[in-house]
């Protein structure tokens, strides 16, 4: 049988097309992806809830039914519907496939586009491809291809599929064919990262992401693993998750069991699957793989522990075993990003719940010193304990000398390879005491009447050093002047038991005329060691002896140490409780992580306004003439912002003035002198301790700053902390 000349001119030219492409553009056909590009299938079908856009739409779904055809010289449009969920990033080869045929054989020019749709239906192609070919009165499929598309589809947006044949005779009409799977009209898009899927786990309770507590357990926990799945193209795009969770030593807890789909976001693009496992302790490692209709696979993968958490104390230490008090820490375990931040008490101590090191692996903890930040390994052993953690800081003495003659008053400078790391002024005999420097390289320089010394020092350990000021200024004449003052101030200074007269602790009422007043807001400020803390426990002695009554709040120390403490003065503290003259709230057991005891507590010092609620219930509680005593503000004052310690400073005040009483607390003078200032502006008295160090001895001295509305003496008087508290030391002439 002979062919006529058009019919195998059709032929051999649809031969060569579909020869072409198949060599230029590879085979079409999705492979799974684990992210990156994707190949997605959309198809061509027939929907009739969908009149508005004739029925035709695009879908991740394959095509079943009957087939649909339509007239392909006008161009045939297909919309995705429901539009985009999201953004979609398009980026590489799109792939148009169609099932044409014609009513008589013919050669003409086919185009397919792919469109970009908005919300307001502004319209733009995003591709275009167009060739020759031959149709004829038998369906077959025609693909063609474009490469190095990129364009992202905005969230809102919907696509648009157009096939168009422009015939090379009028009387030819191009019929494009859809519906079915012999059929099935498509565009495939190259799309980049298009599911996202989040994998978590959760047992209703974990406060901590990945962890999961054995603590209220016996050995088991039930965990329900979840996946959060999202698709552009709506949940329809979804076949379904599967979860491997793998154990420690690499053995398979499950493997791709299919997760049960627990719900569809109400918009319908997102998908949570979950499946629950009965775990023991251990460390997991869960991946969740997602399919969706095209076969491209999305994974997502994150490790869980399963633990018990041991109570830890870590004792922070300088290189002299003393506790670094009030230390800013951070507890990190660089396995599994855990991480605690906070501040140590008074005594150096910082309490935590910590899983073991067998399960999480070593622990590291830094803290900030001197603009340098410290750091200390440690391990955790199963039941806990106390852990010293000891750094390299040291004492750095500092002796300003004039020839022989030691400075007062001298101005001191330590300066690092930043700048300036710290400064003071020498006491009475010309010391100055850099406490917990880090070792390193410094240089202490000294400033005296228009004289400057320096010298430069390598710290490795506790070290003095004598620095010699140099003045062309300071004669002879006055150096003899200078040492005949220094050793009558001295002289003055030295405390001999011949000198000084023993005071009890009442006599801190005759520096204030009319006594240390009641209501008021009185302030108690000093560097550590100071005596802060043994001054505020006289306080509420001689509050509770003169038949007023007492809240003491905590949270430098458990309220069993502050008993003793009190009763270390004389007070029959259990007495005082059972009639109803003092009560406790407990800060501090929370930080320490130990179970509260008081019926008045808060989980943490720093709230504050659950603080103020636990201090009206206690005045309510305990009647008029009610002193508040409150140890200390300094872990308030670094954590809160300066206008809420104001805050709360004057709210505390107002509030226990308003029952006839005082409001006393401590606090440390070695926090921002802004933030000091504004808070010795909202008191009413301020007791300022000092301390003078020498290798020696340690001299603390008191002083009345100021006291509204009443005279004092601002004098410095000289204390000692004995074991009955605090005694007094004044000169015999002014006994």
């Amino acid at each position: 049988m002979r062919l006529k000349p058009v019919m195998l001119t059709v032929l051999l030219l649809t031969v060569y097309v579909a020869w072409i492409h198949v060599q230029a553009r590879g085979d079409p056909t999705p492979s799974p992806s684990s992210g990156g590009v994707g190949k997605v299938i959309l198809y061509a079908r027939y929907d009739e809830s969908l009149p508005a856009f004739e029925n035709r739409v695009l879908t991740t779904l394959p095509p079943r039914g009957d087939v649909y055809s339509a007239n392909a010289s006008e161009e045939v449009l297909f919309t995705l519907y429901p539009s985009l969920g999201r953004s979609l990033k398009v980026s590489g080869t799109v792939i148009f496939k169609g099932w044409l045929k014609a009513n008589y054989p013919s050669t003409g020019r086919l185009l397919f586009t792919l469109y970009e749709v908005n919300a307001t239906g502004g319209k733009v192609a995003v591709a275009r491809v167009e060739g020759n070919v031959g149709l004829t009165t038998k369906v077959a499929e025609y693909t063609f291809g474009q490469s190095g598309v990129e364009h992202t589809f905005a969230d809102g947006s919907t696509i648009q599929f157009g096939a168009l044949f422009i015939p090379d005779r009028a009387e030819v009409t191009g019929i494009l064919v859809w519906n079915t799977a012999e059929n099935p009209t498509q565009v495939i898009l190259p799309c980049l990262d298009h599911v996202s899927v989040r994998v978590s786990a959760s047992n209703g309770g974990s406060p901590l992401k990945n962890f999961f507590s054995l603590n209220a357990t016996i050995g088991l926990m039930n965990v329900s693993f979840i996946a959060n799945v999202t698709s552009p193209f709506g949940v329809q795009d979804l076949r379904g998750a599967s979860l491997t969770l793998l154990n420690a030593t690499g053995g398979l807890e499950t493997s791709y069991t299919a997760m049960k789909l627990k719900k569809v976001g109400a918009a319908m693009y997102t998908a949570t699957y979950e499946l629950n496992k009965t775990l023991k302790e251990g460390v997991y490692r869960a991946s969740v793989n997602v399919s969706d209709q095209s076969g491209n696979i999305f994974w997502s993968e994150d490790t869980y522990w399963v633990t018990t958490f041991y109570p830890i104390t870590l004792r922070f230490l300088d290189d002299e075993k003393a506790p670094i008090a009030w230390a800013n820490y951070t507890v990190a375990n660089l396995g599994t990003g855990l991480s605690f931040s906070g501040q140590a008490n008074a005594s150096g101590l910082a309490g935590l719940l910590l899983p073991p090191s067998n399960i999480v692996g070593s622990y590291n903890v830094s803290v900030r010193c001197w603009n340098r930040t410290l750091s200390h390994p440690f391990e955790v052993s199963e039941g806990g304990g106390v852990l010293d953690v000891q750094f390299p800081l040291y004492r750095v003495e500092v002796k300003a000398l004039l020839y022989f003659l030691p400075l007062p008053n001298a101005s001191v400078k330590l300066q690092g390879e930043g700048g300036v790391v710290f400064q003071g002024r020498t006491g009475w005999n010309g010391t100055y005491v850099f406490h917990r420097v880090p070792g390193g390289r410094y240089r202490a320089t000294v400033a005296f009447a228009g004289g400057v010394g320096s010298a430069d020092l390598e710290v490795k350990g506790r070290m003095r050093v004598a620095v010699r000021v140099e003045s062309l200024y300071l004669s002879i004449a006055f150096a003899g002047l200078l040492s005949l003052a220094v050793a009558s101030f001295a002289v003055i200074l030295v405390r001999k038991r011949r000198m000084f007269v023993e005071k009890p602790f009442t006599y801190i009422d005759k520096l204030v005329d009319g006594g240390l007043p009641y209501e008021a807001t009185v302030m108690v400020t000093g560097p550590p060691a100071s005596g802060k803390s043994v001054l505020i426990n006289g306080l509420v002695q001689q509050s509770l002896k003169n038949g007023r009554k007492c809240v003491y709040i905590t949270n430098i120390d458990f309220p069993s140490k502050v008993r003793d403490q009190l009763a270390g003065l004389g007070l029959d503290v259990e007495e005082y409780e059972k009639k109803g003259s003092l009560c406790f709230v407990d800060c501090y057991s929370g930080v320490a992580g130990r179970e509260f005891l008081e019926r008045h507590h808060v989980d943490s010092p720093n709230d504050v306004t659950r603080l103020g609620v636990e201090i009206s219930a206690c005045l309510e509680e305990l009647g008029k003439e009610t002193d508040v005593y409150y140890d200390s503000l300094s872990t308030v004052v670094t954590a809160l912002k300066p206008d809420q310690v104001v805050s709360f400073v004057h709210a505390t005040g107002a509030k226990v003035k308003g029952v006839g009483g005082r409001f006393c607390f401590t606090v440390g003078s070695d926090i921002q002198p802004t933030i000091l200032s504004r808070i010795d502006e909202t008191v009413d008295c301020v007791l300022e301790l000092r301390m003078e160090e020498t290798e020696k001895e340690r001299v603390r001295m008191m002083r009345v700053k100021k006291v509204r509305g009443r005279g004092h003496s601002a004098r410095w008087v000289v204390f000692e902390v004995r074991k009955k508290g605090v005694v007094f030391l004044t000169e015999k002439r002014s006994a």
